[in-house]
C-alpha cells in the first residue's frame, strides 16, 4: 500500500514515459501543495498567538480596572470588573487544556 503525495516509483517513472516531463510537474504541484500547507500553519500560528496576546491584554486591563475601582472606593463596580478575568482564569484553569488536546487529537485525525 503506498500512501503520499507522489506516486510510487514505478508509475512516476510511467507517467514520465507516457508523457515526458509530467514527472517534473507532479513535483513541482507536491512542492507547491507542500509550501501552501506551510503557510497556512503560519499563518493559523500566527492568528492564534495574536489572539493569546490580545485576550491576556485584556484581562490585565480589566485586572488593572478592578484594583484602581477598588482603591476609589468603589466595590460593586470593582466586583463587575473582576468577574470576567476571574470567571476567565477559573475557566482556563479546568477546561483551557481539554480545549487544547481536542484541537490536537483533531489535528493527528486530519494528517
Amino acid at each position: 500500500m503506498h500512501q503520499g503525495p507522489l506516486p510510487p516509483a514505478t508509475d512516476f517513472a510511467a507517467y514520465n514515459k507516457v508523457l515526458p516531463g509530467s514527472a517534473d510537474r507532479i513535483l513541482k504541484m507536491a512542492e507547491r501543495e507542500q509550501r501552501a500547507a506551510i503557510r497556512l500553519r503560519r499563518l493559523d500560528w500566527t492568528s492564534q498567538f495574536i489572539s493569546m496576546l490580545l485576550g491576556k491584554s485584556f484581562l490585565y486591563v480589566l485586572v488593572g480596572a478592578t484594583v484602581f475601582l477598588i482603591v476609589k472606593g468603589k466595590p460593586i463596580e470593582a466586583l463587575l470588573t473582576g468577574v470576567a478575568p476571574i470567571a476567565s482564569i477559573i475557566y482556563s484553569t479546568f477546561f483551557g487544556d481539554r480545549k487544547v488536546k481536542g484541537k490536537e487529537k483533531q489535528a493527528d485525525q486530519d494528517r
